[in-house]
């Protein structure tokens, strides 16, 4: 009778089927886990680091352009009536472009672009550009206000900012508007920074990945211990023969 009983609780034959055992399941999942945690984790970085590297670009630019619009060549240079057509101030232009690719240099920006009233180029990275227009928003500039933005210009997108340059003598924010400068820093200079900073973004998130996989290869060891190794099927089989084996017969 107790084999009867034993046998209807084992409805199928005990046979040993290949396929995953239960060990290899729990590792699969468990890294699976961990490289979606860990994935998500770097993107997250990566995307916050790209957001936090464009504001600090935009400020930069910003501050670069303010000083050197606040220069007193600069603001002298562009003061001077005609002095973007008068063959007399070309000395003057010509010491323009050498602090300009002073500053440029020092600070690691694209470009620093002064530009008079008519928004001709006085300094550019490409001297063809030089005398031609300025290409970009620059009206918010020329009323005495600033603009920050990302724009294609001629050296491709960039985070740049315009900001006015009053007349030398005046003021330095009352005094009229003779002209701006644009400084900006290309998107393709951000994105090479970045990439210069993957190691540092990506390592504690290398690191978490090792320690997570070598704690499920443990566990997984510990489970194909515990199971000699065996598929889940065959697991399911002998914990119905136990309890059909243990189960106590019924009274008469």
């Amino acid at each position: 009778m107790l084999a009867g009983r034993a046998g209807r609780r084992a409805s199928a034959p005990f046979v040993h089927r290949r396929g995953w055992t239960l060990a290899a399941r729990v590792l699969l999942v468990q890294l699976a886990v961990v490289l979606v945690v860990v994935a998500g984790t770097a993107v997250a970085v990566v995307l916050h680091a790209r957001a936090d590297g464009r504001a600090d670009a935009a400020e930069r630019v910003a501050d670069v352009a303010a000083a050197v619009a606040a220069s007193p060549e600069v603001r002298a240079g562009l003061s001077a009536p005609g002095a973007t057509w008068d063959p007399a101030a070309a000395g003057t232009r010509a010491g323009v472009r050498e602090q300009v690719d002073v500053v440029r240099a020092t600070t690691g920006v694209s470009f620093v672009t002064v530009m008079d009233r008519d928004r001709v180029r006085w300094t550019h990275p490409d001297p063809a550009q030089v005398g031609r227009t300025f290409v970009g928003h620059a009206a918010a500039a020329f009323a005495g206000g600033r603009v920050v933005e990302t724009y294609t210009g001629t050296l491709g997108p960039s985070v740049r900012a315009v900001v006015p340059v009053r007349a030398a003598g005046t003021s330095g924010g009352d005094g009229p508007v003779v002209g701006a400068v644009a400084v900006g820093v290309t998107t393709a200079t951000l994105g090479e920074e970045l990439r210069d900073q993957l190691p540092a973004l990506l390592g504690p998130a290398a690191l978490a990945l090792g320690v997570a996989t070598a704690g499920s290869l443990l566990l997984g060891r510990w489970v194909r211990r515990r199971t000699h190794p065996k598929q889940p099927s065959v697991l399911t089989r002998l914990r119905e023969v136990y309890d059909a084996l243990l189960d106590p017969l019924p009274a008469g």
